[in-house]
């Protein structure tokens, strides 16, 4: 049997959870889910938003029995770092992720220059989470496979960054959408990725690499993935070879969780796609 623990990435139910946060955490814990990351994405970046207490949170989900693997908060230099690590320990939560990152913020570094400041920053905000006994992991897009002087970003980052502070949370499927092989990435990053994250490439996506079709990732990002909207479907679906994903997986001591991250399923509900994606999963892993 796999060591691998499977969970969802809460961004997959959005929807639902606008409506009601707790009760969309009751329901996905009923589909038998163990395991979740949340979502913190503010349109007000510099700012925590937060649906209820902390303790709230904790006692909710020790009820229903489900671990927070990791919590996604989008980076902003102003954020209060310390505030959302207080949050955090208090609702039981284990882990902070970067969910992704513009290279492009910058009118006096390059693309590649700014992947080097980036890097010294997740050093940092490793280093904090290590202080307050919190595991620290940077999450892929599609962005970090672009190449500049025929590095990639994401050999930059895993150059600069300490592993002991800095591990990856790698996305199989935006990895796909960067235009590489994501089992070759999973070689290469070994004992840095905790955590995967699935979801399949419909099978009737029209363009494949989003480096060469979107060119340079930008600040239209959020657009453009909604944009693609089409081109989401469940693990086991679509195009990407889940059985080599998984094989290898299965292979990785340091890795810990699939998280399934779903985020578009076409005519289905967010529980219908959740639920499948679950079933697809136990039978796979």
């Amino acid at each position: 049997m796999s060591k691998l623990q499977t969970g969802l990435y809460l961004y997959s139910v959005r929807k639902a959870m606008v409506h009601d946060y707790m009760g969309t955490i009751e329901k996905v814990a009923e589909l038998g889910y163990k395991n979740i990351e949340l979502s913190f994405e503010s349109p007000h970046l510099a700012r925590f938003d937060v649906p209820c207490s902390a303790a709230e949170l904790r006692t909710a989900t020790e009820i229903l029995g489900l671990t927070i693997v990791s919590s996604h908060v989008v980076y902003h230099s102003y954020l209060n770092w310390d505030e959302v690590i207080a949050y955090l320990k208090e609702a039981g939560c284990q882990g902070i992720t970067i969910p992704m990152y513009l290279y492009n913020l910058s009118l006096t570094r390059s693309r590649s220059e700014e992947a080097y400041y980036f890097s010294d920053i997740l050093n940092k905000l490793g280093q904090k989470c290590a202080d307050n006994g919190l595991t620290f992991h940077y999450h892929n897009f599609y962005n970090e496979f672009e190449q500049y002087d025929g590095k990639y970003i994401f050999d930059i980052l895993l150059e600069n960054t300490d592993p002991n502070l800095v591990n990856f949370e790698f996305d199989i499927y935006w990895a796909t959408r960067g235009g590489v092989d994501p089992v070759q990435w999973m070689d290469k990053l070994d004992s840095r990725i905790k955590i995967i994250q699935v979801q399949d490439l419909d099978k009737d996506a029209k363009n494949l690499n989003l480096v060469e079709v979107d060119g340079s990732f930008d600040n239209a990002f959020y657009p453009k993935i909604h944009t693609h909207h089409g081109d989401y479907t469940e693990i086991g679906n679509g195009l990407i070879d889940f059985e080599r994903v998984f094989a290898k997986a299965k292979t990785m001591e340091s890795l810990e969780y699939v998280m399934v991250a779903q985020t578009e399923c076409g005519s289905k509900s967010e529980f219908q796609s959740a639920a499948e994606n679950l079933a697809t999963l136990k039978r796979m892993l």
